[in-house]
């Protein structure tokens, strides 16, 4: 992208990201697909990780050719808890970087002194349907995973693994000792090359929570359960 440094475009398809103190440095890579790297103090926490959304009966496309335009905004601002429980005001201060593709794609990223948060905005004009969020969160091998982690199969072989009681014990584990395809329910907290990071989500209203799933590779990413066709009543729900 020639001549769109001002914006945070670098010529070769990548958008920077910086929190206010500049200590927390987030790299979107544009190619064919979107993916992201995440830097503390100059030290690559977060190793190339894919992010985006697989659609059905629309085309989402989050490459370099299809981007349109990269804006971005500081806030900083003062919340009030509804109910607060140790501090009635609290500080909200934060970068935002908006970059908005064709069809209707629009991915969000904040970055703050303590966290960085992404989200998905897709304005459609028609139906379709999400068949899966791409993230992922790729890490050293030799960090330890603190997580609720759920027996798969289920026990009960009338279940799957996402029907849990979301009150497992946590147990740290290296990531290079657990085994392919263990699922946990979140939050999770990563200790990775001497910085601490919580994983979770935020504003699930009707919609599937996620999961953190380990593949083969010993890479970290995220499921969530399918919204069912029709609704049964389980054996053990009792309300």
């Amino acid at each position: 992208f020639p001549g769109n440094e001002k914006r945070g475009i670098k010529s070769e398809g990548e958008i920077l990201a910086l929190s206010p103190d500049k200590r927390i440095r987030v790299r979107f890579h544009l190619e064919d697909s979107l993916s992201y790297s995440v830097e503390i103090d100059e030290v690559e926490i977060v190793k190339r990780s894919s992010l985006g959304l697989l659609t059905k009966g629309l085309t989402l496309q989050a490459s370099s050719g299809a981007l349109e335009s990269v804006s971005e905004k500081e806030v900083q601002r003062v919340l009030n808890p509804i109910h607060p429980l140790w501090n009635s005001e609290l500080s909200d201060h934060f970068n935002e970087k908006t970059m908005v593709f064709e069809n209707g794609l629009t991915a969000v990223l904040r970055v703050a002194n303590d966290g960085i948060a992404f989200r998905f905005i897709v304005d459609a004009k028609k139906e379709f349907t999400v068949e899966k969020e791409i993230f992922e969160f790729n890490v050293a091998s030799d960090s330890l995973l603190s997580a609720g982690f759920v027996d798969c199969p289920h026990p009960d072989k009338k279940l799957d693994c996402f029907h849990s009681d979301y009150e497992r014990p946590y147990r740290t584990i290296r990531l290079q000792d657990i085994e392919a395809s263990r699922l946990s329910f979140l939050p999770v907290v990563v200790e990775s090359k001497g910085f601490w990071l919580a994983l979770t989500e935020f504003e699930v209203f009707g919609y599937p929570g996620s999961w953190l799933q380990v593949d083969e590779k010993k890479g970290i990413s995220f499921t969530a359960p399918r919204i069912p066709v029709e609704l049964s009543k389980a054996s053990y729900i009792d309300r």
